[in-house]
């Protein structure tokens, strides 16, 4: 089931950082009818558009709680290093890949 969010509600966007819910607009593109969730970002005051249908696709997730800010702690303080793959190439792509799942412990283990 897709993530929902509420008009005020705040959120993080990959990449972007977090960001508030300022409205739901409905806009026709290319002859189709699609939800959008209107966004803020904090930092740099940019808004985005977010398809409600493609919201987990795109990353876009509710702010952590204590249990998985102690998952990502524990990750981060991990003794061991495992390179899952040893083709530079292949690894940067699955590195990407985890980045914009928009998962603080898939960032955390890019990170290690």
């Amino acid at each position: 089931m897709a993530t929902s969010f509420n008009v005020g509600d705040m959120a993080v966007y990959p990449a972007q950082g977090v960001a508030e819910i300022l409205g739901i607009e409905t806009l026709e593109i290319s002859g189709y009818t699609n939800r959008f969730y209107v966004l803020r970002c904090l930092d740099s005051e940019k808004k985005i558009r977010v398809p409600i249908a493609n919201v987990d696709q795109v990353g876009l997730r509710c702010l952590v709680d204590d249990g998985e800010i102690a998952e990502v702690l524990a990750t981060l303080r991990a003794a061991d290093v495992v390179i899952e793959e040893p083709n530079w190439n292949r690894r940067y792509r699955r590195y990407v890949e985890k980045i914009q799942t928009g998962s603080l412990v898939d960032v955390a283990q890019v990170l290690r």
